[in-house]
């Protein structure tokens, strides 16, 4: 089988991240005592050292800080850290256990447990299992609507609605979802856990192609640029709704619209769904970065499709997105990291 050249520039050129998740997700290991090896580099080297003590210091679960649990373990599982690393099952261990997990909460923890293959207690997997299901049965039962148009408005809450319920006038010209399907779509921890989660094929397919919909596209886009609420009738307020997985370029890459982080975001999460190359937005995506194809057949998206933010959401604004390289070709082999590991992942 004739080499690919970026495969093998990235083995050589990469520091222990990317050097790993190369040889894991793109070429292979020739040993198990090659691929102990490289597991030991990752875990020893600076980038994971200062994520992996984030992460032991976090003292809050949501925020756009390093310390704020979802960032650090996301950006753990991003480097390819799992469970049960060696030194690592120890640590994930004591900071689940050290976590006050409510209702609210689960919604952002078990995301991130699963996307490090974290599996010790079953309340984890059951919550997965229960969300798949819960939202696979609405995707299914409205893959036609939501494919046949992309106005949103009978999504949300009229007026006459909003003052059947009592909802204050400081509300009234805002997008308010209609309670009864406010948990029924998929948020941006949704969407992640599944991109993560194995098995269950069908089902996720399902919902990718759900989110994939115009209509699901518009109430994103209202989400991303002009808010979106749910309505708690327990304490009489709106309530600002989780984040969505808007897939920006869904209608051009040239808008003023156009996010290139969150787009690469999200095109990342796409493609680890089973059923991803046959998503038109995905296809789309990969052509949109051919463009930025060198002279030597790599890849360099300018920084701001690969933005690093000290502040930032990893999920809610896609602020965290590089993979530990350093130096002057640190942004060519992150980017033709990505690209290979996408192309691959289309033709699969």
């Amino acid at each position: 089988m004739e080499k690919n050249q970026n495969i093998e520039w990235l083995i050589n050129t990469s520091g222990p991240i990317l050097r790993y998740r190369t040889k894991k997700e793109l070429h292979h290991f020739a040993t198990q005592k090659e691929s102990e090896d490289a597991v030991q580099e990752l875990l020893n080297c600076s980038e994971v050292k200062k994520w992996r003590k984030l992460l032991q210091e976090s003292s809050h679960l949501h925020g756009s800080d390093s310390y704020a649990f979802e960032n650090s373990l996301a950006k753990l599982a991003a480097y390819g850290i799992r469970a049960n690393m060696a030194d690592f099952s120890d640590i994930i261990r004591l900071i689940y256990s050290k976590l006050t997990i409510g209702q609210k909460d689960s919604l952002i923890v078990y995301p991130h447990f699963i996307s490090i293959m974290y599996t010790e207690d079953i309340g984890i997997s059951a919550y997965a299992q229960k969300r798949l299901d819960t939202l696979y049965d609405y995707a299914k039962k409205s893959y036609n609507s939501f494919s046949s148009s992309d106005d949103a408005t009978d999504l949300l809450l009229s007026k006459k609605e909003k003052k059947e319920l009592h909802i204050s006038s400081h509300w009234k010209d805002k997008h308010v979802l209609k309670p009864e399907i406010t948990l029924l779509l998929p948020n941006c921890y949704d969407f992640y856990l599944f991109a993560y989660m194995s098995g269950h094929e069908k089902k996720r397919n399902t919902i990718l192609k759900f989110v994939n919909t115009p209509k699901f596209q518009r109430l994103c886009e209202l989400r991303e640029f002009e808010r979106a609420y749910g309505w708690d009738s327990q304490k009489n307020f709106c309530w600002s709704t989780w984040e969505m997985p808007y897939f920006h370029g869904y209608n051009g890459f040239d808008t003023g619209k156009f996010s290139p982080n969150k787009f690469m975001l999200y095109l990342d999460l796409t493609s680890q769904y089973p059923i991803a190359r046959e998503i038109e937005w995905y296809k789309r995506g990969i052509e949109h970065l051919e463009c930025f194809k060198t002279k030597d057949g790599h890849y360099k998206f300018p920084s701001k499709y690969l933005l690093e933010r000290a502040n930032g959401y990893y999920l809610y604004t896609g602020a965290r997105l590089r993979l530990g390289e350093v130096g002057k070709a640190a942004l060519e082999i992150e980017s033709t990291f990505r690209m290979e590991l996408m192309k691959k992942r289309l033709s699969v």
